[in-house]
């Protein structure tokens, strides 16, 4: 993780580009501009205009906008609009330990039936995540009071 703390803004999106399988030449025509302005944009010796680098890290699967929309509205409203991601990690994080294995059971099984080129590194995580819980001491039954968990 240090490495990529010291590298630009720049270099760090040239390694996230190159981890997806995108190409310079390929980023270029999505982008529409040259494969040289890319090339030497992710090397540092330019810069881009605003449209096209945000055109670039939405191809990167960075959507910039909606962070932006989500600050906004943040700052204009006083209250914090949480991803739909965000709000599942704090449903899991909050959620009694069996119903947390079980969960990560079912998505395992999930991304082990989809056909998508991520999902298998998303996959492992989630597996090493799950070996861990099965490390905790399990909820019995009787620490449940109607219906709901203790803990």
């Amino acid at each position: 993780m240090e490495i990529i703390k010291d590298r630009s803004i720049a270099m760090k999106l040239s390694m996230l580009a190159k981890s997806k399988g995108m190409t310079q030449k390929r980023l270029a025509e999505l982008c529409g501009l040259s494969r040289i302005t890319i090339h030497r944009f992710f090397n540092g010796h330019t810069e881009l205009k605003c449209n096209d680098f945000t055109q670039l890290l939405r191809l990167l699967g960075i959507d910039v906008e909606t962070q932006i929309d989500g600050a906004l509205e943040s700052a204009l409203t006083g209250s914090r609009k949480t991803s739909i991601s965000e709000d599942i990690d704090y449903i899991i994080s909050n959620a009694p330990i069996n119903s947390r294995k079980t969960f990560l059971q079912q998505i395992v099984w999930l991304a082990s039936h989809l056909d998508v080129g991520e999902v298998e590194s998303a996959k492992k995580r989630l597996e090493v995540e799950l070996s861990k819980l099965s490390d905790e001491r399990p909820l019995a039954v009787s620490q449940t009071v109607g219906g709901h968990w203790n803990d």
